[in-house]
């Protein structure tokens, strides 16, 4: 009698323990989503300040290059280029650091498309992008080129790959000869 009550409770708490099993297993997986919800933004966060600041420093040596370059000197641009590139390393970085999540895995589905001019698509675009329609859309979310630069990189790389390796040393040395050719003369004159 003893030992069918405890079969009847051990039954009871596997019962029990069966029902709560799916709320916390649901639980766990929404506590999952939220951290990844979090991480996801933060590195969104991350991923906007760094463009930011790449974005700042490319308009601010596009505007010297344009406004100032009768006063532009050679080490001004260096240093500008070197700013940059160090940016886009540093935003190569984030991008692959392993903290952050993979980006391609994300869907990105336009829910509301228009025809009408968006005025804060306009301020947040910079007026690059006056309205999200059907038009426009497959242009902003491709993931692939466009057809005709895709056909033209795939007419390069079967030029290139007919091309022999004798045929292409002649061809790097003769441009090699053409550059050196033109520096004397560059020098020549200065």
């Amino acid at each position: 009698m003893q030992q069918q009550n405890r079969q009847k409770v051990e039954a009871s708490k596997v019962r029990s323990l069966s029902r709560k099993l799916p709320r916390v297993v649901a639980a766990d997986t929404a506590a999952a989503m939220q951290r990844e919800e979090k991480q996801l933004e933060a590195s969104l966060d991350a991923l906007l300040s760094q463009v930011a600041d790449l974005k700042n420093s490319l308009g601010s040596f596009i505007y010297k290059l344009e406004n100032k370059y009768d006063r532009l000197t050679w080490p001004s641009v260096l240093d500008s280029s070197a700013l940059l590139s160090g940016q886009l390393n540093t935003l190569n970085k984030v991008l692959k650091h392993k903290k952050t999540p993979l980006f391609r895995n994300q869907v990105i589905i336009p829910l509301v498309l228009s025809p009408d001019r968006a005025e804060d698509l306009m301020r947040q675009t910079e007026g690059r992008v006056p309205v999200f329609s059907h038009e426009v859309v497959p242009d902003h979310l491709r993931t692939k080129p466009d057809p005709e630069v895709e056909e033209q990189e795939k007419q390069l790389t079967t030029d290139a790959a007919r091309i022999g390796a004798d045929v292409a040393q002649k061809q790097i040395q003769s441009l090699n000869k053409m550059c050196s050719n033109l520096l004397e003369k560059i020098s020549k004159e200065e």
